[in-house]
């Protein structure tokens, strides 16, 4: 992993067998907190997202940034006013 050795790397598991999150920070961004009140909950499907929610800061600024990442399963679903239910 020597090509991600100036980064920090969060990883959110899939409960599926494959799948998941991950999100890479570079060395220079200060994480405030990993954001699980954010977390989008899967309900009804088993394939469903996976995602993972960072708050931020470049070092040296005063300005809080949420990252997030999500990964849709290519199992799931697309209903009609999925990103409704999702937001």
């Amino acid at each position: 992993m020597s090509q991600f050795s100036s980064y920090q790397i969060y990883f959110e598991p899939s409960t599926s067998n494959f799948g998941g999150a991950a999100l890479l920070a570079k060395d220079n961004i200060e994480i405030i907190a990993i954001r699980d009140d954010l977390k989008l909950q899967n309900s009804g499907q088993t394939y469903r997202i996976e995602n993972i929610w960072i708050e931020c800061q470049k070092l040296g600024s005063k300005t809080n940034v949420i990252v997030g990442v999500i990964y849709r399963h290519p199992k799931f679903n697309i209903g009609a006013g999925l990103y409704v239910n999702l937001f």
